[in-house]
C-alpha cells in the first residue's frame, strides 16, 4: 500500500516538480557541454542561454536569483545581439569533464574588441568570483595581459560547472565563445599572432609604397586608394583589438571614435574609386552624381556624429547606409560590365567578396542571423586578397592614364612642332610680301604726287592705295598677333617722343582718307614716354582705322591726349559713327570677334584684339563707350612705366 502510495503523482506531486523546475532551471535548460581529451576544441555555439539586460542594471546575484534565472533563452548558434550601447548581455552555459580529461581549460572570446568582458565562476555555493577582459578594463584588473580575452579555467571532475559571462560594448555585441586545452589555445594563438604581424607588415608595405606612389604620380585614383588602405586598416586594427591597445594606457574609448571616423571617411573613398576606377562620371554622369553626393553625406554624418560624441547611438544607421551603398556600388558595376566598360571587371573581382563578407558582418551585427561574427570581421583572409586585387585595378588604371598622358604629350609635341612650322611659312610669305606690296604702294603714290592722272585715274589708283592699307594692315595685325602669343620679345620699351608718335600715325592714315580730317589735340601730352615704339603705332593706327572705316563719310574722327594722375598718359579717340549695341561692347575685344551689323566693313577681328593686349602689356587699361546713332569712344590709360618683358 505504502509502496503503491510512492509510485502514484499526486497533485502535491506535480506542484514539487514544478517549483524545483522553476528554481532549479539550469540542469533542464541545457545538457552540460563535456570536455573530453579527444576533441581538440570545444566551441559553446548551441550550449549557451542568453539574457538581455537593457540598461545594464543587472548583478550576478539579480541573474542567478530565481525571478531571473527562467528569463535565460537558448541561443541557436554564436552571439549576435545587435546594438546595446547601453545595456549588457548574460550568458550561461554549463560544462563538465570526465576524470581523465585535464581540469585546467582556457574559454577563448573572439573577436577580443569588446568594452567589458566579466567571467563569473561558482566558489561555495553562494559566492562567485569574477574574472574580467575588456579594452575598457585596466590592465592591472584583466585576467590576462595579452591582447586576446581568454579566462583561466578550472573545472572539477564529474561535476556540472554553470559559468555567467557578461559583456558590454558600445559597437554591437557579437562573440565566439569556444573552450580549448591551454597548450592547444596559446598554439593556436601563436598561429594566429604570426599571421596578424604578416597581415600588419603588408598593410604598413601597402601604405608606404602608396604613399610614394602619390607623392610622384599625384593622380587622384592613387590618392583615393591611399586613403582606402589606410582608413580600411584602422578598421581591421580595431576590429582584432589592436587598435585599443595603442590607446590603452592614455584613452582606451578613443580606439572606438577613430575607427568610426575612419569608417566614415572609407565610405568616401570606396564611392571614390568605383567613380575614378570605371570612369562612372563619363559613362553614367547623374548616377555619379547621386552615388557620389550620398556617400559623401552618409560620411559626413559619421564625422559629425564622432565629433559630437553620438557615433555610438548613430552607428546602426551608418551600417544600414553602409549596407545600402555598397550593394548599390555591386549593382553599379554589374551595369558598367554590361557595358563592356575598362575597369569594371577588376572592380567587381576585388569588391564581391569583400562585400559578401560586409554585408554577412551587418546582418549578424543587426542580429538578424546567427553565426559566428569573428569569421566575418575585416580578418587577413578577407581584406588582404581585397587590397591585393584592388591594387592591380588601381595599378591597371594608373598604367592606362600614363598611356594616355603619353599619347596626349606626344600629340602635344607634334602640334607645337605644326604650329612652329607653320609660323616659320607665315613669317617667310609675310616677308616676301613685303617687298612687292612696298613697290606698289610706293608707285602708286608716285603717280597722284605726279598730278598727271585724270579724274577717272586718280579714282582708280586711290581704290588701289586703300586695298595696299588693308592688306598692309592685315600683315601687321597678323605679326604683332603672332608676337604676342609666341611671346617672343614681346615688349621692348624705350623713351619715344608720343606727339611725332601720333603725328606719324595721322600722317599715314591721311594717305588713305583724302579729305577726311583727324581732330587732334595733344599738346597736353609729355614730350617724351617709355612704350614700344611698334607695338605704339599698332594700337595707333588699328584705333584711327576703326574709327575712320566706323564713321560716315563728311565726318571727322577725334584724337586726344593728356597727362593723368602719377603722370600716366590718356589716349582718346571718338568717332561719330552708329555706335556698339551693349551687348556687342563685352565682347567687341575678344580675338576674331566681329559685330553682325560690322561684317560688312571688312576686316579679321584681331584690331581691337590688339588694342587690349598692346595696353595690357604696358599695364594699362582700355575701355569702351558708346551710344547707338552717337558713335563710340575708346580711351587708353598708360602707366609711366611699363611691365617689363614678357617672355
Amino acid at each position: 500500500m505504502t509502496a503503491a502510495c510512492g509510485t502514484k503523482l499526486t497533485p502535491c506531486k506535480v506542484v514539487l516538480v514544478a517549483l524545483f523546475m522553476a528554481c532549479f532551471p539550469i540542469s533542464l535548460a541545457a545538457s552540460p557541454l563535456l570536455l573530453t581529451q579527444e576533441q581538440g576544441s570545444f566551441p559553446l555555439s548551441g550550449h549557451m542561454q542568453m539574457l538581455r539586460d537593457d540598461n545594464g542594471s543587472l548583478t550576478i546575484e539579480n541573474v542567478t536569483s530565481p525571478a531571473y534565472a527562467s528569463r535565460f533563452a537558448a541561443i541557436k548558434g554564436e552571439l549576435a545581439a545587435g546594438y546595446m550601447p547601453h545595456g549588457a548581455i548574460w550568458l550561461r552555459f554549463t560544462v563538465m569533464r570526465p576524470a581523465a580529461a585535464p581540469s585546467s581549460w582556457i574559454l577563448d572570446v573572439d573577436p577580443p574588441s569588446r568594452d567589458y568582458i566579466y567571467l563569473f565562476e561558482r566558489r561555495g555555493p553562494h559566492g562567485f568570483v569574477v574574472k574580467k577582459e575588456g579594452v575598457l578594463v585596466p590592465p592591472i584588473e584583466r585576467d590576462n595581459s595579452d591582447r586576446a580575452a581568454y579566462f583561466h579555467l578550472q573545472i572539477p571532475s564529474d561535476t556540472p560547472q554553470t559559468y555567467y559571462v557578461r559583456i558590454a560594448c558600445r559597437k554591437t555585441i557579437i562573440a565566439s565563445l569556444v573552450i580549448w586545452p591551454p597548450e592547444l589555445y596559446f598554439k593556436k594563438a601563436s598561429s594566429r599572432s604570426f599571421i596578424h604581424g604578416i597581415y600588419l607588415g603588408i598593410f604598413f608595405m601597402l601604405i608606404i609604397i602608396n604613399v610614394i606612389c602619390w607623392i610622384r604620380i599625384r593622380e587622384i585614383i592613387s590618392g583615393y586608394y591611399l586613403g582606402y588602405v589606410i582608413s580600411l586598416g584602422i578598421i581591421s586594427f580595431e576590429m582584432n583589438g589592436y587598435l585599443d591597445q595603442f590607446f590603452s594606457h592614455t584613452d582606451p574609448g578613443l580606439a572606438v571614435a577613430v575607427m568610426r571616423a575612419s569608417f566614415a571617411v572609407f565610405l568616401v573613398l570606396f564611392a571614390g574609386i568605383l567613380s575614378v576606377l570605371t570612369d562612372l562620371g563619363r559613362h553614367m554622369p547623374h548616377l555619379d552624381t547621386i552615388y557620389r553626393r550620398t556617400f559623401l553625406v552618409t560620411g559626413a554624418a559619421g564625422i559629425a556624429a564622432v565629433l559630437l560624441g553620438v557615433h555610438t547611438q548613430f552607428a546602426p544607421v551608418m551600417m544600414v547606409m553602409t549596407l545600402i551603398c555598397t550593394l548599390s556600388s555591386i549593382v553599379i558595376a554589374l551595369r558598367l560590365l554590361t557595358l563592356r566598360i575598362p575597369g569594371s571587371g577588376l572592380y567587381l573581382l576585388a569588391f564581391s567578396p569583400f562585400l559578401a563578407v560586409f554585408t554577412m558582418t551587418a546582418l549578424v551585427s543587426f542580429g538578424l542571423i546567427s553565426g559566428n561574427a569573428a569569421h566575418f570581421s575585416p580578418s587577413p583572409f578577407a581584406s588582404l586578397p581585397h587590397i591585393i586585387l584592388l591594387n592591380i585595378a588601381v595599378a591597371t588604371k594608373l598604367t592606362n592614364i600614363k598611356e594616355q598622358k603619353d599619347k596626349a604629350e606626344a600629340t602635344l609635341i607634334t602640334e607645337r612642332k605644326t604650329i612652329a612650322e607653320q609660323r616659320q611659312f607665315m613669317d617667310l610669305i609675310a616677308h616676301e610680301l613685303r617687298t612687292p606690296l612696298s613697290i606698289i604702294d610706293g608707285s602708286a603714290q608716285l603717280m597722284v604726287l605726279s598730278g598727271r592722272l585724270g579724274a577717272e585715274d586718280n579714282f582708280q589708283v586711290k581704290r588701289i592705295l586703300s586695298g595696299m592699307k588693308m592688306v598692309s594692315d592685315l600683315l601687321n595685325n597678323f605679326l604683332t598677333d603672332e608676337r604676342i602669343v609666341s611671346g617672343a620679345n614681346a615688349l621692348n620699351p624705350a623713351p619715344e617722343n608720343m606727339r611725332e608718335l601720333i603725328d606719324e600715325c595721322i600722317a599715314d592714315a591721311h594717305l588713305y582718307v583724302g579729305s577726311r580730317n583727324v581732330q587732334c589735340d595733344i599738346a597736353a601730352l609729355p614730350e617724351e614716354f617709355v612704350c614700344d615704339r611698334v607695338l605704339m603705332k599698332v594700337l595707333l593706327n588699328n584705333l584711327l582705322d576703326n574709327a575712320l572705316k566706323y564713321s560716315p563719310p563728311q565726318s571727322d574722327v577725334r584724337l586726344r591726349g593728356w597727362t593723368a594722375d602719377k603722370g600716366a598718359v590718356c589716349l582718346e579717340v571718338s568717332d561719330s559713327g552708329a555706335g556698339i549695341e551693349p551687348h556687342h561692347i563685352e565682347q567687341i575685344f575678344d580675338r576674331f570677334y566681329r559685330a553682325s551689323s560690322l561684317v560688312k566693313k571688312g576686316g579679321a577681328g584681331l584690331g581691337l584684339y590688339l588694342v587690349k593686349h598692346i595696353v595690357q602689356l604696358h599695364g594699362g587699361t582700355v575701355g569702351l563707350t558708346s551710344e547707338q546713332g552717337h558713335g563710340s569712344t575708346f580711351t587708353v590709360t598708360l602707366p609711366v612705366q611699363p611691365q617689363k618683358e614678357i617672355i
